[in-house]
């Protein structure tokens, strides 16, 4: 099967018909994608803001992280769900504009590069301060993060 036939095969099946045949689902999930979105950065930000220092300076890392894990877990996978649903029914539009590759691959360099930073972080979580390595991966992480929001941003204006 060539990319361009996955493709036609994601607009054909029964999500992709759905999609593209009726008038409110894919708003409605498009709605819960970005609510998803939100709910995924939001923790992450917490996270690498703590990191650097910002934001609840009087709770340790490994409680904050532990607080916040649960959540963030579950904005990935709603929001990996979602989009996936919404490409189904739009993956041949997608495939076609050129800011889908650079949007997905700074999406997958983020996400793995977060998942690194956070088993970084959670071995040593129990420091009081995190290390210069630390915040300079938290950095990294959230400009990685806002890239890959602007890169997705985009495929509406190509």
């Amino acid at each position: 099967m060539t990319l361009q036939e996955f493709y036609i095969w994601c607009e054909k099946t029964p999500i992709g018909v759905a999609l593209q045949t009726n008038t409110y689902p894919f708003p409605v999930i498009e709605a819960v994608h970005l609510l998803t979105i939100t709910l995924m950065l939001g923790t992450l930000f917490v996270i690498n803001f703590r990191v650097l220092g910002f934001v609840l300076k009087d709770r340790p890392l490994s409680e904050v992280v532990a607080g916040i894990t649960p959540w963030m877990r579950t904005g990935y996978v709603l929001t990996l769900i979602t989009g996936i649903v919404l490409f189904m029914s739009e993956s041949l539009k997608l495939s076609a504009n050129a800011a889908w590759l650079p949007k997905m691959g700074m999406l997958v360099g983020a996400m793995v590069f977060q998942f690194v930073l956070s088993a970084f972080i959670l071995k040593g979580s129990q420091l009081e301060k995190p290390t210069g390595l630390a915040k300079t991966l938290a950095v990294v992480s959230t400009l990685l993060w806002i890239v890959t929001g602007m890169a997705a941003r985009w495929i509406a204006f190509v």
